[in-house]
């Protein structure tokens, strides 16, 4: 390790006002077991608050870190020195003291040639300099500090404890100080908290640093001390990997493993699988995360029934088996079935690619996306996806060189696939023209300003004339297309705005139609009564649709009636002109006389009207 330290030492040397800086400012931003990089979170401030005018030093600190200045120190003695430099107070000759038991004490890091390296290139100090600001003499040089505090504090573990939880400590000393407070240490229960204490100075495992917990089996001296099974629960309850040192002949051994992989289920490669009890425990690993199939040898002897189970709980366990696997097929039908979009984990060169590609698709046409455009069995699975969701074009390349037909029975399937066809396509024109065919309401995605727009209108209201509602007003071509859907359909009428241009002519068309169209006139519409005497004079009932306090209204029901006398029965008789209207329609035929409440003030004046009905049909008879 010293040829290690002399580079470090060297470009030490080169900058020895930063590092001088370095303990004589305030450096908030590192701390206990957390890398220099990483130490810029909150939670990595145990020992000072955090002071904003800091900030710009620290990042000074970090940039000259990252042109490895810094980080050429092994990350133990680097740490230990920038925790002791992040204390609440500390003078010079604690300072140095700290640095100098450090090495006396870490013998894998650096013995007393590097400590002296440090004192006089890093720090500047010759011997009588180092002794004067240090004021110890060399008796005390010898002891380390925690060599010191385990003296004082006698073979009572309680206030060796306390003190841990108090002392900076880097995890360089976990081994000492492990062993010597495990030596005093009588029972499980003081040991599982002395676990605790440690477990809280160094952060919950998944940190820069390793968990105690982890090491705790490993570690634990002496062995046969300790109830194994009690403080082996504890330890993979808190950090579940702790099972890699759990003796595997352990006889507690299932319930400690199931225990840990409960906590974290990577665990569960802790697990042999030459164990009598793997597939149980295996089993219960994928109830706990799907994802336990990657640690199970696809040469296991319950390979299958454990993949099949996996499969079961997440599809998307297909990943961890082998392609090659005899059950491969069997397993991604099983997933595609659940989740067409698994296919995504299935090789395209695989030999059953097409089956399990069609089972994909079939389940779920989106699947299509999966699939290489360039797969030789393509066009028959984008058929076969289209065919089960229309939606599926939108995987499919509009360069491909099938796409005509796929987009062709997409729209047959369902005419909004209509949407996902690009406009400037060469086949746009008969696409768009099967999809109004198919359903008019698919006009709505065709752009009014594509060239073919009028040609595919034109179709669609001739099919339904309802796809009128899809057409702009101010379209060039929009007269020629109402004319055309109120020719199919009167009720297209309902979609052209009363005051277009073209209103009086298109509304003409259509109650000549169906003269039930007029409903969808608005009564105050200029034209009103041109409209109403031709809808009325095709068809007698429309007066239903005509407003009784309308201004022209004696005038069309006079006209209605004319046409047929049962029109009668859409004029309130409480309507002023109902005598007028009345014997017009009974002169006409005298069964409208039923129309007429028989308590109507004019019921007899009206009656007395159907004898010249009576009279006209004898002369004629």
């Amino acid at each position: 390790m010293q040829t290690k330290m002399l580079p470090a030492l060297s470009a030490l040397t080169t900058n020895t006002t930063f590092f001088r800086e370095l303990h004589q400012r305030e450096f908030a931003s590192l701390s206990i077991g957390v890398s220099p990089d990483d130490a810029r979170s909150e939670s990595a401030l145990p020992f000072k608050k955090r002071r904003d005018a800091s900030f710009d030093f620290h990042e000074n600190v970090r940039q000259q870190i990252e042109r490895s200045v810094f980080d050429l120190i092994p990350n133990d003695l680097k740490t230990h020195i920038l925790i002791w430099l992040n204390s609440e107070s500390m003078s010079m000759s604690e300072f140095y003291r700290t640095i100098f038991s450090f090495c006396k004490t870490s013998k894998t890091t650096c013995n007393e040639e590097t400590w002296e390296l440090i004192a006089k290139n890093v720090l500047e100090l010759n011997e009588n300099d180092l002794k004067q600001k240090m004021e110890l003499d060399e008796d005390d040089l010898k002891p380390g500090p925690w060599e010191k505090l385990v003296a004082k504090t006698g073979e009572d573990h309680v206030e060796l404890m306390e003190k841990l939880k108090t002392t900076p400590i880097t995890l360089h000393m976990w081994d000492f100080v492990s062993k010597e407070i495990q030596s005093r240490i009588k029972n499980t229960l003081s040991f599982i908290e002395y676990m605790h204490v440690m477990s809280t100075k160094f952060g919950p495992p998944g940190g820069s640093s390793p968990s105690p917990w982890s090491d705790t089996l490993k570690l634990l001296v002496p062995k046969g001390r300790y109830d194994y099974t009690v403080l082996a629960m504890e330890a993979v309850k808190h950090e579940g990997r702790a099972l890699e040192h759990v003796p595997r002949d352990n006889e507690d051994y299932t319930a400690i493993a199931l225990k840990a992989i409960n906590e974290d289920w990577q665990a569960f490669q802790f697990v042999k699988d030459d164990r009598t009890d793997y597939t149980a425990i295996a089993l219960e690993a994928l109830y706990k995360s799907s994802n336990s199939l990657l640690y199970v040898s696809p040469g296991y002897k319950d390979y299958y029934e454990i993949a099949q189970k996996a499969i079961f709980y997440n599809e998307y366990s297909l990943s961890y088996v082998p392609r090659d696997y005899e059950h491969y097929t069997e397993f991604a039908l099983q997933a595609v079935e659940t989740d067409g979009h698994t296919l995504q984990l299935v090789p395209p060169d695989h030999e059953d690619y097409l089956e399990i590609a069609l089972k994909a698709v079939k389940n779920d046409g989106d699947a299509l996306e999966n699939v290489p455009r360039d797969h030789e069995d393509y066009l028959e699975i984008a058929l076969k996806a289209v065919g089960k969701n229309a939606d599926a074009l939108e995987h499919v390349p509009p360069d491909h060189v099938d796409y005509l037909e796929i987009a062709l029975k997409a729209v047959g399937k369902n005419a909004d696939a209509l949407a996902h066809v690009p406009r400037d396509h060469e086949d746009y024109l008969e696409i768009a023209l099967k999809a109004v065919k198919k359903d008019w309401d698919a006009l709505a995605h065709v752009p009014p300003d594509h060239e073919d727009y009028p040609r595919i209108a034109l179709k669609a209201v001739g099919e339904y004339g309802d796809a009128l509602e899809h057409v702009p007003p101010d379209d060039v071509d929009y007269l020629e297309i109402a004319l055309k859907a109120v020719g199919k359909s009167a009720d297209a009428l309902e979609h052209v705005p009363p005051g277009h241009q073209n209103y009086l002519e298109i509304a003409l068309k259509a109650v000549g139609k169906n003269g039930d169209a007029l409903e969808h006139v608005p009564p105050g519409h200029q034209n009103y009564l041109e409209i109403a005497l031709k809808a009325v004079g095709k068809n007698a009932d429309a007066l239903e649709h005509v407003p009784p306090d309308h201004v022209d209204y004696l005038e069309i029901a006079l006209k209605a009636v004319g046409k047929n006398a049962d029109a009668l029965a859409h004029v309130p008789p409480d309507h002023e002109d109902y005598l007028e209207i009345a014997l017009k329609a009974v002169k006409k035929d005298r069964d409208a006389l039923a129309y007429v409440p028989p308590d109507h003030q004019y019921y007899s004046e009206i009656k007395e009207a159907t004898k010249t009905y009576r009279q006209r049909r004898v002369i004629l008879d």
